[in-house]
């Protein structure tokens, strides 16, 4: 598949030179291992890795801690134009879903001491948490090179969907909580 190819951190390429930031093959194949390592952190069908964090006022809170039928994670940053408008969202459907058995565990992936004075009230199923010393190791456990990063998990905290969308979320919480007609 790579014969031929050539590899340049330099100027405009075409044909057979993939233009990448790498400058040599071993570099290449050191960020795809790393990729490959993120893509399998927490694969559907498994458990969900846990996390020691914190409500805004301290708290600690986890994300095995939660009870309810089914959990949204919802991982994200201030100052994310694409977070800013998953947030708006996500809350949408905390509020539509407020009377359902499910949880929204919204985590802050920053350590911006000020973030917790951002938070606005939301609805009971909507837990704020972060990491503000950034000690979880969240970074090594979940796949959060791009935010916002979504998944749903069950009442055993296995991963039944990840890498979601506000859009695709909605849908599955219809399926799972349809609304009477």
């Amino acid at each position: 598949m790579w014969e031929g190819v050539t590899f340049t951190d330099e100027g405009e390429t075409s044909g057979s030179t993939l233009r990448a930031d790498f400058s040599t093959v071993k570099e290449f194949i050191a960020q795809t291992a790393e990729s490959l390592r993120r893509f399998r952190l927490n694969p559907l069908g498994g458990t969900v890795t846990d996390l020691s964090l914190a409500t805004p006022d301290g708290a600690p809170s986890n994300i095995l801690g939660t009870a309810s039928k089914y959990t949204i994670l919802y991982f994200y940053s201030t100052g994310c134009a694409v977070c800013e408008a998953s947030t708006a969202d996500m809350k949408k459907l905390a509020e539509e879903y407020k009377d359902a058995d499910v949880t929204f565990l919204a985590i802050y992936t920053g350590t911006d001491k000020t973030w917790p004075s951002t938070i606005a009230e939301g609805t009971p199923n909507w837990k704020e948490v972060w990491d503000r010393k950034g000690k979880s190791g969240m970074k090594n456990k979940f796949d959060l090179d791009g935010l916002p990063r979504i998944y749903v998990l069950d009442s055993e905290h296995k991963i039944l969907g990840k890498d979601l969308n506000p859009a695709t979320v909605g849908e599955i919480l219809n399926i799972l909580f349809p609304k009477e007609k």
